[in-house]
């Protein structure tokens, strides 16, 4: 460990050094042991550079192998989508007209390929996604959240009154909460419930740009269903969701990019001691599967039958929570993830 302690490590997030995306992830590394990165620039020195997504990799992917070693952390899947469709070409296009990428590029697919191949090590979200970035970069780890900073509750009392409570968490999406409204709007039918719905009060279509306001496309996605919009806060989001009796993470599962996605929202909520029904989302259900809580439905069918057996028995939900918390406390503590991390600087360290 005194190898990298030693280390001039560098990071590059800009003004987004709040953001989940950073402070859940080699944030709070950092934090556990100590350091404090620098923000990098093409010319520093540095040992390691830690790459967030709001790299210009256009830039960096051409930096010399003779520098600093680099560690592009990439968590979501975007290799799964192929190169110059209108959304890949958008993508980038945006990226270099808000000024995230300097140099112009047509397929943002083509650029973090290329991003890959520079980087000495790329850290991944998913079983999925390291297998596309694998053949173009020999050292791939996969490194979970570490959500230490924002777990002020745990829920510990699984009654429910008349009314059930739902919990989503998560960035505005509104495709995702579309795909189980007519689930919910059917148990609404005959149970008094209400989704609670913990998000940022804004709906961006690229980095603070284009927003759009959350509460009334609310309206129009869950008419039928009572719902209360709740701003993310570290402070609250913990006490909001460990206050519903289950929480839901639904999925529009004919979207290739959201197969890839890594399990890092449902071992968050896991964490809050709440019950979680998910889609069949592949990481999703490696966990559950593990766990021993196949809690995860392929369709409305799926959904409603879950849905309506977890929300008639505080039995069930105990049961799936305890067994998910042990889980947890076991797999993903904040000293087993930082260890990987320690691992990898390691690596590269000893790396000619």
């Amino acid at each position: 460990m005194d190898t990298f302690l030693n280390m001039r490590i560098g990071w590059v997030v800009g003004r987004y050094g709040n953001h989940p995306a950073i402070r859940w992830r080699f944030g709070a590394y950092a934090k556990l042991r100590g350091f404090v990165p620098i923000e990098a620039t093409l010319k520093g020195s540095y040992d390691v550079v830690w790459l967030s997504q709001v790299a210009d990799y256009t830039r960096w992917e051409k930096y010399p192998r003779s520098g600093a070693k680099l560690i592009l952390d990439c968590c979501d899947d975007y290799l799964s989508e192929p190169a110059y469709t209108p959304k890949d070409t958008a993508r980038e296009l945006g990226k270099f007209i808000f000024r995230q990428h300097t140099n112009l590029r047509f397929s943002f697919h083509n650029v973090l390929e290329a991003m890959c191949r520079r980087a000495d090590a790329v850290v991944v979200g998913s079983d999925m996604q390291m297998e596309h970035v694998k053949p173009f970069c020999s050292e791939v780890v996969k490194i979970p959240d570490i959500h230490t900073d924002s777990l002020g509750c745990r829920k510990s009392d699984y009654r429910s009154g008349e009314t059930f409570n739902i919990g989503w968490e998560g960035f505005p999406a509104m495709a995702n909460l579309v795909t189980i409204m007519p689930v919910l709007r059917r148990l609404a039918e005959k149970h008094k419930l209400a989704l609670h719905i913990v998000t940022n009060a804004r709906q961006y279509r690229f980095r603070g740009h284009f927003g759009g306001d959350v509460r009334r496309a609310l309206e129009e996605t869950c008419h039928g269903v009572q719902f209360y919009l709740y701003d993310w806060t570290r402070a609250t989001v913990s006490r909001i969701l460990a206050g519903c009796d289950l929480a839901i993470i639904p999925l529009d599962m004919s979207d290739k990019f959201t197969t890839g996605k890594p399990a890092n929202k449902l071992i968050f909520l896991w964490q809050q001691g709440v019950p979680v029904i998910t889609s069949a989302l592949p990481s999703y259900i490696t966990e559950m599967e593990q766990c021993g809580t196949a809690m995860y439905c392929r369709n409305d069918i799926e959904w409603y039958e879950m849905l309506a057996h977890y929300s008639s028995s505080e039995s069930a939900r105990r049961n799936a929570a305890e067994r998910a918390v042990k889980y947890v406390d076991d797999r993903y503590s904040e000293s087993r993830i930082a260890n990987e991390w320690d691992r990898l600087l390691c690596r590269l360290a000893n790396a000619k």
